[in-house]
């Protein structure tokens, strides 16, 4: 599955048999994960699109260099909610059905409605250039946390309802490229220092550091319960148990891989290399 302008900047997972990329050529692409075909070209963006998230099965929001956040109906491919702003978008990560988180180039993270198209909130923190965010649960009902990356700065767990650092991930020696939940209690992170580590929530210590890439490891992904891959800088993906430590399976390709998303029904992984190919591996067939 590869573009034919521009070089992919994102992958998300719509279903099991889904995806969504975003291209510097200014599109997104829906793509049938089984047989590598582009099912809908999404158009309307006019410079390059940084980022997709994933409202549900059927509505996407992307970030651009156009200065605009879009809401898509994947399914009509039109835009049904645009956000325009002063400045570049470079992430955007979904908080719910119907919000998002967006960063754009003057690094301040911000709360965006998108079916009241009002931005709810500002969040504390500069140089968010990126935003990975999932739901973690907590002993009280309603409660949200979300891990915020920034810049070159630790990882850091977030109240996202009142803006509160509830810890801080320190341990790595280079950049945190990513973050996946692993469930309520533990975060996986993934550093260009080749390693990766699974986090406790509550206390911000580390669980256990996760070490076989020899180059810097740029995406991680739950794979299930007790599993999560990892695309890095050395052209493999790992599949990783995290109770052990050890490492379950690998699949190499030619280039370095900067993501790596996993379908609905867990049983395809989808990563993206560094020129723009998005390759999958089906892993009732691989293991």
């Amino acid at each position: 599955m590869t573009p034919t302008d521009g070089s992919v900047n994102a992958v998300a997972v719509l279903d099991a048999k889904r995806v969504i990329s975003a291209s510097d050529d200014g599109t997104l692409r829906v793509w049938d994960v089984g047989t590598g075909d582009t099912l809908r070209t999404l158009k309307g963006h006019t410079s390059v699109v940084n980022a997709v998230t994933v409202l549900h099965a059927e509505r996407v929001v992307s970030a651009s260099e156009d200065q605009t956040l879009r809401a898509w109906d994947v399914e009509s491919g039109d835009t049904f909610r645009m956000l325009k702003h002063s400045s570049l978008f470079l992430a955007v990560a979904a908080l719910d059905a119907t919000s998002v988180v967006m960063a754009d180039y003057d690094g301040t993270p911000r709360v965006w409605g998108v079916e009241s198209d009002t931005t709810l909130r500002t969040l504390d923190g500069k140089g968010v250039m990126w935003i990975s965010l999932s739901w973690i649960m907590k002993p009280m009902p309603g409660a949200r946390r979300a891990v915020l990356v920034s810049g070159d700065e630790a990882p850091r767990i977030e109240d996202m309802e009142s803006g509160e650092t509830l810890c801080t991930l320190e341990g790595h020696s280079s950049r945190v490229r990513d973050v996946a939940v692993l469930d309520a209690q533990r975060v996986v992170t993934a550093s260009d220092d080749g390693t990766l580590r699974v986090w406790d929530a509550e206390s911000g210590k580390t669980v256990r550091t996760l070490e076989g890439h020899s180059g810097g490891v740029k995406a991680v992904a739950v794979l299930g319960a007790k599993s999560v891959v990892s695309a890095s800088a050395d052209g493999s993906l790992r599949v990783w148990d995290v109770e052990s430590g050890e490492t379950i399976a690998v699949f190499c390709l030619d280039s370095p891989l900067d993501r790596v998303n996993v379908t609905g029904n867990r049983r395809m992984i989808v990563t993206e290399d560094r020129s723009g190919g998005v390759h999958s591996f089906d892993l009732d067939r691989s293991w």
